[in-house]
């Protein structure tokens, strides 16, 4: 299980690292979506049929690969339809989380759905791909590639060997500057989301109390629903404003976002004083900072490719900027360690709502085994 979260991770940041230094003549954008179509379909297809843990890992890593892209990819378009495009690209990121979290808790929790057939409902849904691409309008697109090709389009002729180490050396040191010149943001990006996945994976389910757990499927589905709630709306404030009061759109953007980081790591440690003393015994409290940290996050998100897209004005700049600065979220969010499920007072539920005694047995055993251990490093450090 560890493994397969480390090369699935890896498989995501390395995408996030390495694609957008891919020169876009190699792949256009019609190639690109084949591509995530070919890479989701095939992910949903081996997770859903094969049997052994290597196949099924190969499928995840499939579909890793091909979520990175499409981040990639559909950022670095919005470079050619303005703002507004990019921030709802972050919009509907953030609703996708809900709705996958609603939809995948429900059918395989409250409706007791079997995993695979809940991941095969999902196959059809990769051809928005194709579709929404071949409805999209173009022109913008066709327009880059005309311009980015030779000033004499009617003329045939190869060009100097030097000219094009040149011409490759001078495209390598753009991206260099502008990586430079965004890594800031970047960064911060790392802080904001490595303070959020640590939390809600492996701080905020030890906040879970065991005597007043919720319906079928305990607390941490509700704080992570309510967290991916409150990320919606801070993904979707800005794209709100834009279309319901365009004036007040520009006011409401954070062009700051190291308070956006700072203050979601200021909570990551608020959060690590509540699971070790457990002050609040509500678990509304722990919803409602759940909704506020996700709501951090969220507009960290929204707000940094508006960032981006002040700082590096040129267009080509730009389609590479926006295809790399959530290299930061994505090692952000592989980085913590830890898994969901793993708490010191969890509570593991069935489908049909029995708790899962041998689940929970292994894991105060486990707790068990790390606190001797603690106990005894305290030991030999005194």
């Amino acid at each position: 299980m560890k493994q397969a979260m480390v090369v699935s991770g890896m498989s995501h940041v390395m995408v996030k690292l390495f694609a957008p230094w891919v020169s876009w003549k190699v792949l256009p954008y019609s190639g690109k979506i084949v591509l995530l179509f070919v890479l989701h379909t095939v992910a949903f297809l081996i997770i859903v049929v094969a049997n052994s843990p290597a196949s099924r890992l190969v499928g995840v890593v499939s579909f890793q690969v091909g979520n990175a892209m499409a981040e990639n990819t559909f950022l670095s378009l919005g470079t050619f339809y303005g703002d507004v495009a990019v921030i709802s690209f972050a919009a509907g990121g953030g609703l996708g989380a809900v709705l996958g979290t609603l939809y995948y808790s429900g059918i395989s929790a409250w409706t007791c759905v079997p995993p695979r057939i809940a991941v095969s409902f999902l196959i059809p849904a990769t051809f928005f791909f194709v579709f929404m691409y071949a409805a999209l309008d173009k022109s913008h697109v066709d327009q880059r590639s005309r311009h980015n090709s030779t000033c004499f389009p009617e003329v045939d002729y190869d060009a100097f060997g030097d000219q094009q180490k040149a011409s490759k050396l001078s495209m390598i040191t753009v991206k260099v500057r502008v990586s430079l010149h965004i890594f800031v943001p970047i960064s911060y990006l790392f802080m904001q989301f490595f303070a959020d996945r640590h939390s809600i994976q492996t701080i905020i389910p030890t906040l879970a109390l065991p005597e007043k757990a919720h319906g079928l499927i305990g607390h941490y589905t509700y704080y992570s629903l309510t967290h991916d709630i409150g990320s919606l709306i801070g993904r979707s404030y800005l794209l709100l404003l834009s279309i319901t009061c365009p004036c007040v759109a520009s006011y409401a953007q954070i062009k700051h976002t190291w308070i956006l980081a700072a203050a979601g790591n200021i909570m990551m440690f608020c959060l690590v004083f509540l699971s070790w003393f457990h002050p609040i015994v509500e678990v509304e409290v722990i919803l409602v900072l759940c909704f506020v940290f996700g709501m951090i996050t969220g507009s960290h998100y929204a707000n940094s490719p508006l960032v981006i897209t002040e700082q590096v004005r040129d267009a080509t700049e730009r389609e590479f900027a926006l295809g790399i600065f959530t290299l930061g979220s994505s090692a952000g969010t592989k980085a913590p360690p830890g898994t969901k499920l793993v708490s010191a007072h969890g509570v593991y539920f069935t489908c049909n709502g029995t708790v899962d005694h041998q689940l929970e047995s292994k894991s105060k055993h486990l707790n068990s085994i790390i606190m001797r251990v603690i106990l005894a490093t305290e030991r030999d450090v005194k």
